[in-house]
């Protein structure tokens, strides 16, 4: 690397402050580093588009949903390449009684050969500092990098996808609660109009779903006095 190809990354602003000693460590192997909000991933280290996660996170991330929401965000970001980092040891499954390893490794597999993202894995942030260092290092290192503004392209929601977003939006409701309430409710008027205990015949839902989907579409707005 010549002195004047600096290496260069986009950190974004609520990984910057949940995470302060990464950005402080890549600072010290001399990157320059921009903090800025990021509509989707957590470090933009042209040309990957790096979504950091600890083991537990990534776990919530699967049963909430949320992930296949950020890699399909970070699908539509151009001119990128999309990559999951796993931060701590996928030993911890063992841990979790509501995952297998068998469900684990599936979801690992959809990310890199259906959703053609790169998977890195780290034991620590420490090493995830190096991890991000080695990146920008290898792929910048021959070339001057100039930081673009990185854009998503927005996608037209289908009607499925807009009901089920409806419903995922509710506490405690996930993508298998969604679908086994749409199968059975057909329409969400029709699910907004059941009772609680009609609600709770519906596979995975119990007291505590029910009453969280009975009140969203039954209690009156207040607005703040």
């Amino acid at each position: 690397m010549t002195k004047n190809n600096k290496l260069r990354a986009i950190v974004d602003s609520r990984e910057a402050v949940s995470s302060p000693s990464i950005v402080e460590e890549l600072k010290k192997f001399e990157i320059d580093i921009l903090i800025d909000k990021l509509e989707f991933g957590d470090y933009y280290i042209p040309p990957f588009l790096v979504e950091r996660k600890s083991i537990s996170n990534f776990l919530q991330s699967i049963r909430s949903g949320q992930l296949w929401k950020q890699v399909d965000g970070m699908k539509r970001t151009e001119n990128v390449i999309t990559a999951i980092l796993i931060e701590g040891s996928l030993a911890w499954v063992q841990k979790f009684r509501d995952f297998s390893i068998s469900s684990v490794i599936g979801v690992l597999n959809s990310l890199r050969f259906e959703w053609k993202s790169e998977l890195f894995y780290s034991p620590n942030k420490f090493w995830t500092t190096i991890l991000l260092f080695r990146l920008a290092k290898t792929f910048q290192s021959e070339k001057e990098i100039k930081i673009h503004p990185i854009r998503t392209v927005r996608k037209d929601l289908s009607l499925p996808e807009i009901q089920r977003g409806v419903l995922e939006g509710i506490p405690l409701i996930g993508p298998s609660h969604t679908i086994s309430l749409l199968k059975n409710g057909k329409t969400i008027r029709n699910l907004a109009n059941m009772r609680v205990d009609e609600l709770m015949q519906i596979k995975g839902i119990g007291e505590n779903r029910a009453k969280k989907i009975y009140r969203v579409f039954n209690e009156v707005f207040l607005t703040p006095s």
